[in-house]
Order: C-alpha cells, then structure tokens, then sequence
C-alpha cells in the first residue's frame, strides 16, 4: 500500500469508530428509553423516561466522539502532510496503526472507565502525531 492509501484506511479507521461510539450512544438510550430530549422520546421511546441529562454511558461516549474531534483532525491534516512529504514512508504503516489502536483504546477506556489506561492511550496518540510533525520540521529544514 502506498502511504496514501494507508491515510485513507485510517482516515476511514477513524471515521468508523466515531460512528460506533454515535451509535452505541442511540442504543443506550433506546435500550434503557430514557432519553434527554422530548422528541427524542416521543419519536423512540414508547413509555419513555425522561432525564434531567443523559445517561453516564451515554456521556462518556459522547465525551470520547468530542476527544476524537479535538486530537483527529490534527492527527489527519499532519499525518497528510508527512505523507505527502515523504518523510518517512517506512514508518507509515507502524506510525498511523498506531494511532488507530490508541484512539480506540481511548475511546474504551473512556466509555468503561479506566484510569490510568485512558492517559497512556490519549498519550500515545498525541506522542505519534508528535512524531510526524518532528519528522516534518526535519524533512523541511534538510
């Protein structure tokens, strides 16, 4: 595979384990019918309960989707850009595998909470996209 279609898998990686935290959220709540928004409960939720706040599940998961959207786009736009640059295309399957892993984990370790497993997942990732800029700023200055 090229470096590029190794971006696009995860890219495609990433978009789908977001989705699965989105659609766990919609199981929870329609599993327990309970449910935080009226018409949310009007439309799914037959005898449903309505909550002051959703369910703790329900919020981690959704604290993880939020995570995701802070540390994968710059994940994805830097790990373009070391591709696409040609840094170092030996590292590319290992480097963004990597990253695959540690945001799944995150995101486990977020939903069925886990300490301190959660940070080393989190710090792993940021560590990979660390390491694609360092090797970026040394492709550019050589």
């Amino acid at each position: 595979m090229t470096g590029m279609e190794i971006w696009a898998a995860t890219a495609v990686a990433l978009f789908l384990k977001s989705i699965t935290l989105a659609m766990l959220q919609g199981y929870w709540r329609t599993t327990n019918k309970a449910f935080a928004k009226p018409e949310d409960a009007k439309a799914f939720g037959k005898g449903a309960e309505m909550l002051a706040e959703d369910l703790p599940a329900v919020q981690r998961a959704q604290g993880a989707i939020r995570n995701d959207g802070e540390n994968v786009p710059y994940f994805l736009f830097i790990a373009f850009a070391h591709v696409h640059l040609e840094c170092w295309p030996a590292g590319v399957p290992w480097l963004f595998g990597a990253f695959v892993l540690a945001r799944c984990a995150h995101s486990l370790f977020m939903v069925s909470p886990r300490q301190p497993h959660r940070t080393a997942s989190f710090a792993l990732g940021l560590l990979v996209t660390l390491t694609l800029a360092a090797q970026i700023i040394w492709t550019l200055a050589t």
